[in-house]
């Protein structure tokens, strides 16, 4: 009581009670937001790699440029790279690159992983024996949004030997027996040899223009017998010779052969596809890849230097590069193991005709690079992706199948994430959803991840899978712009539908179902 009045303090109290926690709220709400936009605008730190066992999910190396990977000396085979910061910043998510693929995987949560995980543990993931080039850049939001951080960029080998058995009384190995030198194109001589020893631990072949001086030009590995040199000039003399070596010494030179490379062969004109093409004369095992099998000689990876070479009948293991100008290759087949089957580089240009291309199930695709005309031929079995399209470029008459055999794959038949002027026509693009061991996502992917998009024509194909059997999408500022779907017919093996198309939707007609013929609208 105060002046014989009755005060009340309970309730002024919980109003005051009240008002603290409100302003407490709004200022831990302000935090969070400030925060964020901190998070947001923070730099990405740089990226630290390091090889990790799949089967323990234990740390085996750091991953540095210029090291090589022995996959015999190694605990597993089964792998992973996680990408970890290296330095302050924020890291919401990492986008790895690998062997010319920009875009091969972008992980969001820890860890992050180059070959994914399930769960936090590691998933399986053995690099093919070769040279890789293997990318990382952290970014400070989800799905490589927001600020990106410096991209770590490693170059490494991968080897498979197992040590040798301790021998106090080795020798270096016999010198082997030059058999042969066989002009294989305008630059191109193939050299076959017999191993005189069993304790080499690989060769070392030279090359010679006038059967004198000779200087090293490549190497093979233990127990080959043949090795390919490349990027010569046409109508050329060239000697060659070859030793073996160990970790005691080097042989003596095998005996000299001899070969001159072949004229260079003016381009032979395009075969024209008929008007409108019928479910007869649909690309498949009977109409596509080298027409003459038994022309067909071993090789290993080439690389092609030489503008306007024509390269044809050969059976590579590995890879063909194409660091030249309007280049052809025809009648031929490629398996590889590790990069792409066929790489045009930045400013090369070729013709590819008649040709089988086996991704070997594990690499990031078939076929990349710009300018690049592509003709019957018989694209399969990749890990991931079967064309991987830059600009100007006619995809035609091809059998694009069986893709997406790596278990974090998304596979197209063709991707494009920028470029123009390319025309994709009387193709069949088989990738029917939910078949095991693939996973397919689209025939044709056309997203402006990289850059606009534009002038990009799709007539006249034969297209079945994916989750969306087409897409065509721009991306930020990023647009995708005068694209033409004609006369197309659509199988029913997809997942979600035919199309799916942003704002900007390409044109769309006269695409029918395959199997009744009717219009999709």
């Amino acid at each position: 009581m105060r002046n014989g009045r009755k005060l009340s303090i309970g309730h002024g109290a919980d109003r005051r009670r009240d008002d603290r926690t409100r302003r407490a709220a709004a200022t831990a709400a302000m935090n969070l937001e400030t925060m964020e936009s901190r998070r947001m605008l923070s730099a990405a730190p740089g990226i630290r790699l390091t090889l990790v066992s799949a089967d323990t999910n234990k740390d085996l190396m750091p991953v540095t440029e210029g090291m090589t990977v022995n996959l015999a000396s190694l605990p597993t085979r089964r792998i992973n790279i996680r990408a970890d910061a290296a330095g302050s910043g924020t890291l919401e998510s990492v986008r790895f690159g690998y062997d010319g693929n920009a875009n091969w995987r972008v992980e969001t949560s820890l860890p992050f992983a180059f070959a994914g995980d399930t769960k936090q543990w590691m998933n399986a993931w053995t690099p093919g024996v070769g040279g890789h080039t293997l990318t990382a850049t952290g970014f400070t939001g989800d799905f490589a949004t927001g600020s990106a951080g410096a991209m770590t960029t490693v170059h490494f080998n991968v080897i498979d030997n197992a040590a040798p058995p301790s021998n106090p009384t080795a020798t270096a190995p016999a010198a082997p027996s030059a058999s042969s030198a066989t002009a294989r194109s305008s630059s191109q001589i193939q050299i076959l040899w017999k191993d005189m020893s069993s304790n080499e631990s690989g060769f070392i072949i030279e090359r010679s223009t006038d059967g004198t001086t000779f200087k090293q030009v490549g190497t093979a590995g233990a127990g080959a017998t043949s090795y390919t040199s490349s990027g010569l000039a046409a109508s050329t003399k060239y000697y060659f010779r070859v030793k073996a070596q160990n970790s005691v010494g080097m042989s003596a030179a095998s005996n000299v052969v001899s070969a001159t490379t072949s004229a260079i062969v003016a381009n032979p004109p395009p075969d024209q596809p008929p008007t409108t093409p019928t479910d007869g004369t649909r690309p498949g095992a009977s109409n596509t890849g080298p027409k003459n099998l038994a022309a067909l000689r071993a090789s290993g990876s080439i690389t092609v230097t030489q503008d306007n070479a024509v390269i044809e009948n050969i059976d590579v293991t590995g890879t063909i590069t194409i660091s030249a100008k309007n280049v052809t290759v025809r009648n031929f087949r490629v398996t590889s193991s590790s990069g792409y089957c066929v790489k045009v580089t930045d400013g090369g240009s070729a013709t590819l005709e008649d040709g089988d291309l086996n991704g070997g199930g594990v690499t990031a695709g078939v076929i990349t690079g710009p300018n690049i005309t592509a003709r019957r031929l018989n694209i399969y079995n990749s890990g991931s992706d079967g064309i991987s399209a830059k600009g100007n470029e006619l995809i035609e008459w091809c059998w694009i199948h069986d893709l997406g055999h790596l278990s974090s794959s998304h596979a197209d038949g063709l991707q494009m994430t920028s470029g123009s002027n390319v025309v994709i026509r009387y193709n069949n693009f088989d990738m029917p959803k939910n078949v095991p061991g693939t996973k397919s996502n689209a025939a044709v992917f056309l997203k402006a991840d990289f850059g606009n998009i534009d002038n990009i024509t799709v007539d006249h194909n034969w297209m079945n899978g994916g989750n969306f059997t087409v897409y065509a999408y721009g991306v930020g500022s990023n647009t995708t712009t005068n694209v033409r779907f004609t006369n197309n017919e659509f199988g029913r093996d997809y997942q979600y539908g035919v199309k799916s198309f942003s704002a900007a939707s390409p044109v769309w007609t006269g695409n029918v179902w395959d199997d009744t013929g009717a219009a999709i609208t």
